[in-house]
């Protein structure tokens, strides 16, 4: 992880440092991308790089850290603070503040990308793995809950619907990716709307089959 150091930048330069190593990984992978062009185009010097991280693994793992938290941020919805009327449209409103929070930030997509990529190095794939299993943790407490107040579907069972979900949203994250800069803004949207209308029809409460 970054030393102290990073954290004490001036916002903006801090930023910058992180959106250049961001887009230069997604483009050419972790072993090609050149750290003296992320040095270069970030406008700071090699001693300087070296103040903020061990290495470029180091770097690598603070851009993914960095861009996990601002998509999913820290106020993550409490799953038992929710009722039958308000579940889904929380949900909605928190994943409408995501989009929100990635429009216009590019080097969130590549984060998106290198999230999927095989890590360079243990400590990094842990870092990957810690947040995924956060995510995962959360994910199934709210179709828990959700269950509990009615509003999933109780004839599958939690952990299965958990993995359709997950499996559902990565398919959806990786296509997201690969085509963010192909489609423009309001397009693009309508789409991860239509993603979000997608899985929730998967867990709503419906007619079993056979009835």
């Amino acid at each position: 992880m970054p030393r102290p150091r990073f954290a004490r930048l001036a916002p903006a330069k801090r930023q910058r440092i992180i959106e250049t190593a961001a887009l230069e990984f997604a483009a050419r992978g972790f072993e090609q991308a050149s750290l003296n062009h992320i040095i270069i185009a970030s406008g700071i010097s090699k001693g300087a790089a070296y103040y903020y991280f061990d290495d470029k693994a180091d770097l690598f793992a603070t851009v993914i850290l960095e861009g996990w938290q601002l998509l999913v941020s820290d106020d993550d919805v409490d799953p038992a603070r929710l009722d039958a009327g308000t579940f889904w449209p929380v949900l909605l409103g928190r994943y409408a503040a995501m989009l929100e929070r990635a429009r216009g930030r590019p080097w969130l997509a590549a984060v998106g990308k290198l999230v999927y990529d095989p890590p360079p190095s243990e400590a990094v794939g842990g870092l990957v793995h810690e947040q995924f299993a956060r995510a995962h943790q959360w994910l199934g407490d709210l179709i828990t809950r959700g269950q509990a107040l009615g509003v999933v579907r109780t004839d599958v069972a939690g952990p299965l619907l958990l993995s359709m979900v997950a499996a559902a949203a990565e398919a959806a994250d990786r296509w997201v990716v690969d085509h963010v800069h192909d489609l423009p803004p309001n397009r693009m949207d309508a789409i991860a709307l239509a993603v979000f209308d997608m899985l929730k029809r998967l867990v709503e409460p419906g007619t079993p089959a056979g009835r």
